[in-house]
């Protein structure tokens, strides 16, 4: 369902006595883009009566951190429509992570899928529709379906060995040529074709035009581009419009979003005239330009494509107003290597901002107390251990007082400031301090869920293994095994019921048990670090660079313990974790210098 989907579903219906006569599913793609008008839909839903007809809204993002961004917006407020939303989450605490696909029959499937819609009836040659199942990327449904599209093109060349990204790049170049094939075709000048390319590219980062905004870009870019003589921007918008149609007579992007960022990329290159363009559509479009320049970094940084970091350097340079800075926040991806150091001046620009205003207002608290605790998990990526303990320190204060006036809104938010207090602390060696921030943060945690044990039960788990971490740390090895077998024992539960959610977590954990029992029992200390292999893999396998560092610890651990204790090591459990460990190495970027 698009946008305009669900401002018209919002306008023509009075959701409050809206009904269903039959199990529905709804399924809303690019939700950060969506977050006012999702939740005037939740809002009313939360007020529905059940029945006995399901209705089930699907949101899909690329990420989704409860603690920051879409999904605390949506989910995360503490007012009493806030906490009717979040009631509504299944899981109640999380978002569920969707991983590769890892089987091969179901790849080749794809890729013949997609292979057969652009050859008509003719089917990919078995060998190479087998190859591309076996390739790098070949678990990502996109990638195997922009390989079935170029190979079913004559004279496009093999598929087999072939990046990501020098597919999507292949497919922009066919669809902006298309664009200009459009263009012509509707009367337009040959000489034009660049600057329907160009226009392709512009309502593509501005995630699509109505009809007058249209119309004021191709203005705009026209006098940009010392263009004046092309044509009306009626008329252009027109001659455009054939090949990006959009039902309310505006422009569409270019759609999925990988391939709209590649057409980016294509048709402005590395230069100057991609900054400029991307700035002026910001100055218009400044949210939906933002997402999409984040989003292209994102997917291109990491292959080597480097244009859309000065696109985003550019749009950070326009941006200085306090709402901009909360938006551009929202936006940074929450754990983030390639755009680390741009996260960080983002947020202490909002840090900055909030101080200005003062504490008036409980709301302008709040948010400086998160945006602290953002600002110090940034900081202490960057190795600015000093500067992210202040940080931390300063929002458990704000919080504090926030607590002591309304606990049940912010004790949540305290205890898990207390939580990174604590790991800030151990990173500077201050032990006896973390662990009394950890006692702290599990001690509150504890007393939530006695009250709401579903919404808080996995946060009580990761505070036990803190807890666990920093006992172990002063050699309270009795307390800290207690500590985590608590933990374990809630995950374990936890994955009964929702698995893909918990058993990263789950995983965590067991190798913090292995840990402690290393010296002491390391034939036992080998199964649990087995176990967190083995529940870690899927996950792993699906998404290998936001477990690589956890995995790479458990296989050194595991290996480790059986040479000590002459336990066999599964090599079969291994080999594929350690080609993906391999690969990823190799595929590792440069980073620029900061």
């Amino acid at each position: 369902m698009t946008g305009r989907e669900l401002r018209r579903f919002r306008d023509q219906r009075n959701l409050s006595s809206w009904g269903w006569n039959a199990h529905t599913l709804i399924v809303v793609d690019y939700a950060a883009d969506h977050v006012g008008l999702l939740r005037d839909w939740l809002a009313e839903l939360a007020e529905h009566a059940p029945t006995d007809k399901r209705l089930r809204l699907l949101l899909l993002e690329r990420q989704a951190d409860p603690s920051a961004g879409w999904f605390a917006s949506l989910f995360g407020r503490a007012d009493g429509e806030g906490k009717a939303i979040a009631g509504l989450l299944d899981p109640p605490d999380a978002a569920v992570p969707l991983g590769l696909i890892e089987d091969r029959a179901e790849r080749r499937a794809i890729f013949e899928a997609a292979f057969r819609r652009a050859a008509g009836p003719k089917s990919a040659p078995p060998a190479i529709a087998a190859r591309v199942a076996a390739e790098s990327w070949g678990g990502e449904p996109l990638f195997l379906a922009m390989a079935g599209l170029h190979a079913a093109q004559p004279g496009a060349g093999s598929v087999i060995g072939v990046s990501g990204a020098r597919l999507a790049l292949d497919l922009a170049r066919r669809e902006l040529d298309r664009v200009a094939d459009a263009w012509v075709a509707a009367g337009r000048a040959e000489a034009g074709r660049d600057f329907a390319r160009h226009m392709a590219a512009v309502v593509t980062a501005s995630g699509g035009l109505g009809a007058a905004e249209a119309e004021a870009a191709i203005d705009r870019e026209k006098a940009a581009l010392n263009r004046p003589s092309i044509g009306d921007a009626p008329e252009l918008r027109a001659a455009l419009s054939a090949a990006l149609p959009r039902s309310d007579g505006g422009l569409a992007p270019i759609l999925p979003d990988l391939l709209g960022e590649a057409a980016l990329i294509v048709a402005w290159g590395d230069g100057p005239a991609g900054v400029q363009a991307i700035a002026r559509a910001a100055t218009a479009k400044r949210d939906a330009v933002v997402r999409t320049v984040i989003r292209a970094c994102q997917d291109f940084l990491i292959r080597g494509e480097r244009a859309p970091l000065a696109w985003l350097e550019g749009v950070l340079a326009q941006i200085g107003d306090l709402e901009g800075l909360m938006a551009l926040s929202e936006a940074m991806p929450h754990a983030t290597v390639e755009l680390r150091k741009q996260a960080l001046e983002v947020t202490e620009a909002l840090v900055a901002q909030l101080r200005q205003l003062g504490p008036t207002a409980e709301s302008v608290s709040a948010a400086l107390a998160r945006s602290l605790n953002t600002l110090s998990t940034r900081l202490s990526a960057l190795g600015r251990r000093e500067a992210a303990l202040a940080a931390i320190e300063e929002a458990v204060a704000i919080q504090r007082r926030l607590a002591e006036a309304r606990p049940d809104a912010f004790l949540p938010d305290l205890a898990a400031s207390l939580n990174n207090l604590s790991l800030r602390l151990s990173d500077l060696s201050r032990r006896e301090a973390a662990l009394a921030a950890i006692e702290e943060a599990v001690a509150i945690r504890r007393r939530i869920a006695e009250a709401r044990p579903d919404a808080v039960l996995p946060d009580l788990a990761r505070s036990l293994n803190n807890l666990s971490n920093a006992l172990s740390d002063l050699g309270r090895r009795e307390a800290a095994l207690a500590a985590i077998e608590e933990a374990v024992a809630i995950q374990r539960r936890l994955a009964e019921a929702r698995p893909d959610a918990v058993l990263p977590d789950l995983a965590t954990s067991l190798g913090a048990h292995g840990s402690i029992l290393r010296a002491a029992d390391p034939d036992a200390a080998a199964v649990s670090f087995r176990e967190a292999i083995e529940l870690l893999r899927r996950p792993f396998l699906a998404l290998p660079r936001a477990f690589a560092s956890l995995m790479r610890a458990l296989a050194c651990d595991y290996i480790g313990a059986c040479d000590a204790t002459g336990i066999a090591i599964d090599a079969e459990l291994l080999a594929p974790i350690t080609e993906t460990l391999d690969r990823l190495q190799n595929d590792q970027p440069q980073e620029t210098p900061a």
